[in-house]
């Protein structure tokens, strides 16, 4: 990137209501700098629909800015993600799991209109993943089901991890509260048919205070890693 661009997120890609969906923004933004394998820090609620202007800088690294205020910043990750590797589970956990999901979050989700995994959109257009904890296994797991011609776009499968890898920090929250992407780091290992159906597995691998950090993975019918992602997530008020 040699020079300043400018980036905009639709509106139909929100989160939480006015803002961007964490997932969709932190893809659209690493295509300015490399979308296979990098690292989006979130430093204020994305806009949707207004101009951010990313700037380059030193060491492989994008800010991006709405007028003077700072939004995130990209860096191009160094090496391999150590990201978690899942095993796929048997369809009934998978199945089981997405149940529970709609058993707990139906009635009080945080964002219920989330392109993600909100289940109150009107328009049709949202992905309505539905990631919850697998029985008698200590992950969560949803599938997902492109319905696309040919390969998935990178920036669709930052969006596809993202939600799922937030959900397993969702457990403990109280009811007041919500929890929405701090960082979010992504490698793709191979591309991602878009006839195909994944499994997309995740589990807490740590936190301290309001941050939570999560593993994920999208993982084929074969058991094969397409893309693995770590995420920090942000415990704020409802």
């Amino acid at each position: 990137m040699e020079r300043d661009q400018t980036l905009s997120i639709d509106p139909v890609y929100n989160g939480p209501p006015d803002s961007a969906h964490g997932g969709v923004a932190a893809g659209r933004m690493a295509e300015l700098l490399d979308p296979l394998c990098a690292s989006v820090r979130f430093r204020a609620p994305i806009p949707v629909g207004s101009t951010m202007t990313a700037v380059p800088g030193g060491d492989d690294t994008v800010e991006l800015f709405e007028n003077d205020r700072p939004i995130a910043i990209v860096r191009r990750l160094e090496g391999p993600l150590d990201g978690q590797r899942f095993d796929p589970l048997p369809s009934t956990a998978v199945d089981a799991a997405e149940h529970a999901f709609h058993s707990e979050w139906d009635t009080r989700h945080p964002f219920p209109t989330c392109f993600g995994c909100g289940h109150h959109r009107t328009d049709g257009r949202g992905m309505a993943l539905a990631p919850g904890p697998a029985p008698g296994h200590d992950v969560h797991a949803a599938w997902w089901r492109p319905r696309r011609d040919g390969a998935v776009p990178p920036w669709l499968v930052w969006a596809a991890l993202d939600c799922p890898s937030g959900f397993p920090a969702f457990v403990t929250l109280a009811p007041d509260r919500a929890r929405v992407t701090g960082e979010f780091a992504v490698e793709l290992l191979h591309p991602v048919p878009g006839d195909g159906t994944y499994q997309i597995l995740s589990h807490v691998t740590g936190g301290s205070g309001r941050k939570t950090t999560t593993s994920a993975a999208l993982v084929d019918h074969t058991g094969t890693t397409l893309a693995v992602a770590t995420a920090i997530w942000i415990e704020i008020p409802r």
